[in-house]
């Protein structure tokens, strides 16, 4: 059919402005699409930052309370040794005075080792002094001579212990015996916990012993680290801070305010901070706090976010906190940078825009002899354009066979100039699992963001399909939700995986009443192999006990990094035994593994429960039950599977 002149201006002109339409579209688009992206990145960005600020706040106050376990340990330690040496000095003097004598009778020799026990219980009025013979009656006693000749055996401690009866057992198979147990520290005195040493004397078939109170140790290692923090944070812009339930300042950025009460320290919104941090210390024990105060040592107000964990033991809780203007500094270089950005694109895509309209207007103005040569000009524009374009540009007709694509949809799509007219485009972009592909003729599957805008020209019915590759920023997507719910050191999940995975569990679990099991396991001491072998050392342990673990367990099974030398473990479709078999098989591997290094040995303690989808319980008291259990495995000598 033949086009007359003027319908063939007619048609090409609407052809421009459809055209411009089009541009203008992409171009408002484009722009609505970069602000879009640009929020999404700066809310990203900030979060990011201050999940990173919070990781290092809370690291520090962890790192400070493994010191002061750390420290305890190695105080109750030495406090054992020290123990030793004092029962040892009087297990000399008295054997050397029963050489000497010349009493025959075992009652004589006793009476005459009770007069020296006393003696040195006199001259060391710090240690109380004690004996009892095999049958646990009382010869002597350091805090209540009342129950001097009285049988202790069948006594029990305020939490049903009976210590006696260890004592005498362990020191029938040892000779000695350290027991923990409660007992007043002064006559009629509240029961305090106590650990004692004693030893079997056999010239006087008797128990020597002497103990050390753990309130006195605690006092101790609180003096001391309190005047550690505050000699190490005093004056830095971040500084650790230790305040008592009752308010008062142990250690604090501020050498003035140490012993004074902050209870009616306040905000600049008038609400007390004490109180605030007093909340969480009820309710989770650790937490973060966001409030606004004034910065230190100036009048500005900022926002600040601190964490805090509870030392329950001291009626203390550690801190630490920052001011969130010391990072909007970075916050505003990334924005400015990134407006820049997004500026200079607009731009570009402006400048392009009216460049072609004024080509497009000046070729309307042409007479019409030159309709074929604008028609060719056009035509040859248009191509340059989707040349040029990062974008793929696919026209098909109503029947969804392509009838052109330009060089970046060709490439995805893996077709030729040859096909146009032939393929549809049905078979090359798909739906799959909520993603858009573009499936290539010969096997090439790239994940892409589409869409399409219907067009009238020459009297027919087209779609123009606009889509881009997406696969590298799914890829990077994925990349950084790798990173944050991975450990970097084991590579293993870390905590932050572990409590999703458990609240995806619980909810599936709920549904169908079956059970799995969860395990909370730390590497008997870890502080220990640092301080002997080197950090770098600790870290391999760390590496190749995540290494090993993951070797004994199934696909459906996870170790996670929970903090430090401690995991979690969550095991399913198998049973409570089953799981304990399991992990002392692993731990038993751990055990024999060569480290290349002499005298090492790594052993773990493990928490074992079930947990029942008849009987979801939240997961703190999940952990409050583990962390209960560990404790006990710690307490019977480590290297063990509790459940």
């Amino acid at each position: 059919m033949r086009i007359s002149k003027v319908h063939i201006k007619s048609s090409w002109i609407k052809v421009i402005i459809t055209t411009i339409i089009i541009f203008i579209f992409l171009f408002v688009f484009l722009i609505f699409r970069e602000y879009i992206q640009f929020t999404q990145n700066i809310s990203f960005f900030e979060d990011k930052f201050l999940n990173e600020r919070e990781s290092v706040l809370q690291r520090e106050i962890y790192n400070r309370i493994d010191e002061i376990t750390y420290e305890l340990s190695a105080l109750e330690a030495n406090a054992i040794m020290e123990l030793k040496d004092k029962i040892g000095h009087i297990e000399n003097v008295l054997i050397n005075s029963v050489k000497n004598t010349q009493e025959k009778s075992i009652g004589q020799m006793s009476e005459n080792m009770v007069h020296i026990v006393l003696d040195h219980a006199h001259l060391d009025p710090e240690y109380l002094y004690f004996m009892i013979d095999m049958e646990g009656n009382v010869i002597l006693s350091g805090t209540d001579s009342n129950i001097n000749g009285i049988n202790l055996y069948d006594i029990k401690d305020k939490e049903g212990k009976f210590f006696i009866r260890e004592m005498i057992e362990d020191v029938k198979d040892d000779g000695e015996a350290i027991v923990s147990y409660y007992w007043p520290k002064v006559k009629d005195g509240e029961p305090l916990y106590k650990t004692s040493y004693c030893k079997y004397i056999n010239k006087i078939d008797a128990i020597i012993g002497t103990g050390v109170y753990f309130d006195d140790l605690n006092k101790l290692l609180q003096d001391r680290i309190f005047e550690k923090l505050q000699a190490y944070y005093e004056g830095k812009q971040d500084y650790v801070f230790v305040t008592g339930y009752d308010g008062v300042a142990r250690t604090s950025g501020n050498k003035e305010l140490v012993g004074k009460d902050l209870t009616q320290f306040k905000d600049v919104d008038g609400k007390i901070i004490h109180e605030k941090f007093m909340d969480i210390v009820n309710s989770t024990g650790e937490g973060f706090l966001t409030y606004t105060f004034f910065e230190r040592n100036s009048d500005m107000k900022s926002k600040k976010i601190s964490f805090i964990k509870s030392i329950p033991e001291w009626k203390v809780y550690i801190g630490i906190g920052l001011y969130l203007n010391d990072f909007n500094e970075s916050i505003e270089i990334f924005k400015n940078k990134y407006k820049n950005d997004m500026l200079k694109q607009i731009v570009t895509l402006l400048v392009f825009f009216v460049l072609l309209s004024g080509i497009l207007i000046y070729f309307i103005t042409n007479t019409i002899d030159m309709i074929k040569i604008h028609f060719k000009q056009e035509e040859m524009l248009y191509e340059k354009f989707s040349d040029l374009t990062l974008e793929g540009i696919v026209i098909i007709d109503i029947n969804n066979i392509i009838q052109f694509a330009n060089p970046v949809a060709k490439k995805l799509l893996q077709i030729a100039k040859e096909d146009f007219g032939k393929l549809k485009i049905d078979s090359l972009i798909v739906e799959d699992n909520e993603k858009t592909l573009a499936k290539g003729l010969y096997g090439l599957h790239t994940t892409i963001e589409k869409y399409d805008e219907q067009i009238f020209y020459m009297e027919k019915d087209y779609k123009v399909i606009f889509f881009k590759d997406i696969s590298e920023k799914l890829a990077y997507e994925e990349q950084l939700k790798f990173i944050a719910d991975t450990d970097q050191l084991t590579a293993i999940p870390n905590r932050r995986r572990f409590i999703n995975d458990y609240e995806a569990l619980v909810s599936a679990k709920k549904h169908h009443s079956t059970s799995f099991c969860m395990s909370m396991i730390d590497l008997d001491r870890f502080k220990a192999i640092n301080d002997l072998f080197g950090h770098n050392m600790g870290d391999n342990v760390l590496k190749t006990f995540a290494s090993e673990f993951k070797t004994h367990i199934s696909e459906d099974d996870t170790l996670y990094r929970y903090g430090g030398e401690e995991f979690m473990a969550i095991f399913v479709n198998i049973d409570m035994e089953s799981c304990k078999n399991l992990l002392n098989k692993i731990n038993e591997s751990l055990s024999n593994y060569d480290w290349k290094t002499e005298c090492l040995k790594v052993t773990f303690t493990a928490g074992l429960i079930e947990v029942k989808g008849d009987n979801i319980q939240n997961l703190d008291a999940y952990l409050k039950r583990l962390d209960e259990l560990l404790y006990q495995g710690k307490q019977n000598g480590r290297n063990q599977v509790v459940c």
